[in-house]
């Protein structure tokens, strides 16, 4: 074990003990509240805030102590936080700013850019009965799953499957599964492309574009026609 393990090591036992105080705070407050009054993400908002590399550590430290599965190497930026701890996390994950993750499984090596939503499905909330505010209707949660070499670029918003090796566009929302090796895009997201072929030149529309005709030679001049004497 050469010395920069031992002080990842330090570091993160150091960090651990830091948040240890938050990580028994939530534990009693889950003991005694309802099962539907989840804390969880109340203390994940608190480490949120804490800047730089600091900041960075201890989000990691308490993942890893809270959630139900997390790789030794997450990555959490500012303002980002988990919603549920029965969400896993695989290894060399990493998110941007302001990126919110409600129940999911995540595989490793994935790339979440900033202000990201992962959100409990697409029946979270019940709305079929006219005659009952939807505030009292049942909802769902669905653990939605994100394979393992994605990338889910800023601000897409994502409640359904989304499979290995895939890329989410900027701004994509996924209402629907999206298999493994794809590039999405748009509202509601859609295929632009694979990963392991070439992407046709797109307009912002997503339409093919073609190239552009060669320019036309203009005619050779004519030579005036006589007039008749």
């Amino acid at each position: 074990m050469g010395l920069g393990d031992i002080l990842k090591k330090a570091s993160f036992a150091a960090c651990t003990a830091a948040v240890s105080p938050l990580i028994a705070a939530y534990k009693l407050q889950k003991a005694v509240a309802d099962e539907e009054d989840d804390p969880y993400f109340h203390y994940g908002m608190l480490v949120s805030v804490v800047p730089g590399t600091l900041g960075r550590e201890l989000r990691k430290a308490f993942y890893r102590n809270t959630l139900k599965r997390c790789g030794p190497n997450l990555r959490v930026g500012f303002g980002s936080y988990f919603v549920s701890a029965d969400t896993e996390v695989g290894d060399r994950v990493s998110t941007g700013s302001y990126t919110i993750i409600g129940l999911c499984t995540i595989g490793d090596d994935v790339l979440m850019a900033s202000h990201i939503s992962v959100l409990d499905g697409l029946h979270q909330h019940g709305f079929e009965d006219t005659n009952t505010r939807m505030v009292d209707q049942e909802g769902r949660s669905e653990k939605v799953s994100i394979g393992s070499n994605t990338w889910i670029g800023e601000g897409a918003r994502v409640a359904a499957n989304v499979g290995d090796k895939s890329i989410v566009g900027i701004g994509a929302v996924v209402t629907r599964p999206i298999k493994g090796g794809v590039m999405v895009l748009g509202n509601p997201a859609r295929v632009i492309g694979h990963r392991n072929k070439p992407l046709t030149r797109r307009t912002n529309s997503h339409k093919a574009v073609k190239e552009p005709a060669a320019a036309e030679k203009p005619a050779a001049d004519k030579a005036p026609k006589k007039k008749d004497a």
